[in-house]
């Protein structure tokens, strides 16, 4: 019975306008959970069914990194990004440095982490590439060129001390 409901769900693709269809939930979820039992190419099979979004591309390759599949992972997060690009949803981008990591190539991770930080800078970015930059051994360089980038960034505003703000005086005419 889910196989016959399957088989009348069209395949979408990334160029396909996604947007929701309770029809498809119930036969996707079964079908997904049965092709689990099987293995990571049978899931995959299930979740490329539908790729008319960044985030099946992104469960397809979190499905192969966690089978320890990093080069599958790795194929499948290019094929997201190329689907998708300048996409909005940062989780392809966030784990292709984490998967370069595990598949061995240290610099590789260190410089998608570093376009990261350096698009956005923040703690965690600044962390993350440590991590990596730590793991390729040019922590040093890395360092001193993210600190540089955040001494170019504009600082908060000082609130005025208490007491030294703008004084109002109301006039009853």
């Amino acid at each position: 019975m889910i196989d016959e409901r399957w088989s009348t769900l069209r395949r979408m693709t990334p160029k396909d306008d996604k947007r929701w269809d309770g029809n498809r939930f119930r036969p996707t979820y079964l079908k997904e959970a049965l092709a689990a039992r099987r293995g990571v190419d049978a899931l995959v099979d299930v979740i490329a069914h539908d790729l008319a979004s960044p985030y099946q591309f992104w469960r397809a390759v979190h499905a192969f990194a966690e089978a320890g599949r990093f080069e599958d992972a790795l194929d499948w997060l290019q094929r997201g990004q190329a689907s998708f690009p300048g996409s909005p949803d940062g989780r392809l981008a966030e784990l292709a440095a984490d998967l370069h990591a595990r598949a061995g190539r240290p610099q590789a991770a260190t410089d998608i982490a570093w376009q990261q930080f350096a698009d956005r800078p923040s703690l965690d970015g600044y962390q993350r590439l440590h991590g990596f930059a730590t793991a390729a051994g040019v922590w040093a360089e890395r360092r001193e060129e993210a600190l540089t980038l955040l001494r170019a960034q504009p600082t908060a505003a000082t609130p005025p001390a208490r007491g030294g703000g703008v004084s109002m005086v109301f006039v009853n005419r």
